[in-house]
């Protein structure tokens, strides 16, 4: 009964895994060294890093409307920071981004 529950885990965990890849468009092949399991969590982490730069992008167009309104703010916006965006997966996440003026 074992080694079903075992196939029933490890067929659910591709699925997981093929669904997270499909949204995230992402072709890659798991490395022949990662276990399922961990390769489903560097995709989360790698899901996670990638809404983390979309929430910079709007945070730098929050502040471009400020810059806008009040004529001051620094041209170019930068940010590093190590987070930890799924379970015992710490990146460094740098992002930067530069106002155009027209």
């Amino acid at each position: 009964m074992a080694s079903g529950d075992a196939e029933a885990s490890c067929r659910s965990l591709n699925l997981t895994v093929t669904a997270v890849k499909n949204f995230m468009k992402d072709d890659a092949k798991r490395p022949k060294d990662m276990k399922l399991r961990e390769h489903l969590y560097a995709l989360l982490a790698k899901f996670g890093e990638r809404w983390y730069k979309r929430g910079f992008r709007r945070g730098h167009l929050e502040s471009y409307k400020k810059f806008k309104a009040t004529g001051r703010l620094s041209s170019k916006l930068r940010y590093e920071k190590e987070k930890e965006l799924f379970t015992d997966q710490g990146r460094r996440v740098s992002v930067e981004s530069k106002i155009k003026s027209r």
